[in-house]
């Protein structure tokens, strides 16, 4: 990841999607197919607001991903938007180490858990289906108390 400048994963299905977290905490951009975990963690970059962190396609042909790589590259060729785009998919570790630091968890994964609670998959109060065990509903609460300002 450290010695890439772009990650690629085009994936049909990914639920959880750790890569991405991965290649954004390295600095390396991820281009990724708009799907499950990879596109709670990946925002597409906005060059007008300058904000995102990567860049997705949504329909899983080759031609849509031949797209995306067409921007990409021309993309790179912009040192300073680059960069940015860089320095905002840190932020997104910033924010997990934040999560980890309020609850004392260090296998807390912020994104992993959200995305479970959000499509109704989980239950804040269930062990062992993606949730550390000693994961509660309190810490969820602090995080939304906290981070989230709820």
């Amino acid at each position: 990841y450290g010695g890439a400048d772009i990650f690629l994963m085009p994936s049909k299905f990914e639920p959880w999607g750790k890569e991405q977290l991965i290649s954004l905490r390295y600095g390396t951009v991820p281009v990724v197919r708009e799907t499950g975990g990879l596109a709670d963690a990946v925002k597409q970059f906005n060059f007008r607001t300058k904000k995102g962190n990567g860049f997705l396609f949504s329909e899983y042909f080759p031609f849509e991903l031949l797209k995306v790589i067409r921007v990409v590259i021309d993309t790179y060729k912009n040192r300073s938007v680059w960069n940015r785009i860089i320095l905002n998919g840190k932020e997104i570790t910033f924010y997990i180490k934040k999560v980890r630091e309020i609850t004392g968890k260090t296998n807390f994964n912020f994104w992993h858990v959200e995305h479970l609670i959000k499509s109704g998959l989980i239950n804040p109060k269930q062990r062992g289906k993606g949730i550390p065990r000693e994961f509660s509903q309190k810490d969820l609460d602090i995080v939304k108390e906290r981070l989230l300002g709820k």
